[in-house]
């Protein structure tokens, strides 16, 4: 008896992928039989008949994807190992490229993840420069925003976001300002875009820098335009749950400015300039050569995953329609990217509802639990419980379900019918 990988030299190493660990052969001078075949087909459905826990629906199913791209993942990581740089390779220019073209900008910036992208991003447009620079950043944000604003020296001002769509209010921001704001940092909040039209006013009203927080927005669109080409500069990152993720972590930044676009490339390399000068003291974040080759194989997808999760969204939009659940909000002018597909339900029956869908095999989330305002490691702000009533409002009643390209019909239909079962629908 021999393993599948025996046969398959190009399968070691990732057979676990490649392969179930049960596959093995037994070959003889006609014959060839795969026992995991057997076992699926003949033996696993006689154990379900008496099986007391049914098959998971997970909350994301990043394996499943990684499976798919296997081969081309790998010839990536050969070619990196083989041929290129291991830091700041030709494979990072050439994603830095194909990410800028895709988003409809001039420059990408490759970083070692999403905050560092955000740090290097406010310090590139001059955000905390001089003692007392304030930066509106949401309330509901994860607290990454606000560390990323404390981590260029400057203060963040906490700014309220809409109930409805979960973005920072433009109302709440606009009272906010004061003669030492300096930028804005919107959040397109679970992939839908924040209201860019009335930020931009306020920002070239009074001179104030925008830095779009893209993290969770791959493809999501603002008047035709996608996100990442909306402000000033637009931070990006590519943690594996992401519509476009790493095999780790990264991040990127996006600019329509040649001149903030150098910076960018000093900033995360210590600072130094083209002809190798320190022109300033700064971060070592560069983007791995290998994240990049794995990344520019995913974005040559990306477009098929967003429109999956489009079409998943709106079949759950129809089949939730008139249920006692708050439902996420687009419209023709804020187009969802839908990396995450989150409902509202009343606080004292959201834990209710995950026990049930857990207890059905539905894995869920509660987004942003951690608000910043709560955490102690910012106690020394002065923030308190209720000083942002909105953002606990919306950590207490926001549950997100299942949504990824992967995800099968049927097991939508299982995540809708669990739903409505346990809502007593």
């Amino acid at each position: 008896m021999r393993h599948a990988r025996d046969e398959h030299p190009e399968w070691r190493g990732v057979g676990c992928v490649a392969e179930p660990a049960d596959a093995y052969y037994i070959a003889g001078p006609r014959i060839r039989l795969r026992l995991s075949v057997l076992y699926h087909a003949w033996v696993r459905p006689k154990h379900r008949a008496g099986e007391t826990q049914m098959d998971q629906i997970p909350a994301a199913d990043i394996r499943s994807q990684n499976r798919g791209l296997i081969r081309e993942l790998r010839a990536a990581f050969e070619r990196v190992l083989l041929e290129d740089e291991a830091i700041l390779g030709a494979a990072l220019t050439d994603f830095e490229q194909a990410f800028s073209r895709w988003i409809g900008v001039s420059h990408g910036v490759g970083v070692g993840n999403g905050t560092d992208a955000l740090i290097v991003a406010l310090r590139a447009v001059g955000v905390g420069v001089e003692k007392g620079d304030e930066v509106l950043v949401p309330s509901n944000s994860y607290p990454a925003s606000v560390l990323a604003v404390l981590g260029v020296g400057a203060t963040p001002i906490l700014v309220e976001p809409t109930p409805a769509d979960h973005c920072i209010d433009p109302d709440v921001a606009a009272d906010a300002i004061t003669e030492r704001t300096r930028a804005i940092v919107p959040v397109h909040t679970f992939g839908l875009p924040a209201d860019m039209e009335r930020l931009r006013e306020l920002a070239e009203a009074h001179d104030l820098r925008i830095v779009e927080d893209a993290a969770a927005a791959h493809g999501a669109e603002f008047g035709g335009a996608k996100v990442g080409s909306l402000g000033d500069v637009a931070c990006f990152s590519f943690h594996p749950r992401k519509t476009l993720g790493a095999i780790g972590d990264a991040g990127a930044v996006t600019t329509d400015s040649d001149e903030i676009a150098a910076r960018l490339r000093g900033l995360r390399d210590f600072g130094r300039g083209p002809k190798g000068v320190w022109g300033e003291r700064a971060w070592n974040t560069r983007m791995d050569t290998l994240q990049a080759a794995l990344l520019r194989v995913k974005l040559a997808h990306v477009d098929g995953w967003i429109r999956r999760r489009r079409e998943i969204a709106e079949r759950y939009q129809a089949a939730f329609e008139g249920l006692t659940i708050g439902l996420p909000v687009e419209t023709e002018e804020r187009r969802h990217g839908w990396t995450q597909y989150v409902i509202r339900i009343d606080a004292a029956r959201r834990g209710g509802l995950r026990a049930a869908l857990a207890e059905s095999g539905v894995q869920t989330s509660v987004p942003y639990p951690a608000l910043a305002h709560l955490q102690p490691a910012f106690a020394e702000l002065g923030w308190r419980a209720g000083c942002c009533p909105r953002a606990e409002e919306l950590a207490s009643e926001s549950l997100s379900l299942p949504i990824y390209p992967e995800m099968s019909d049927a097991q939508q239909d299982r995540v809708v019918e669990s739903v409505r079962k346990a809502l007593k629908v």
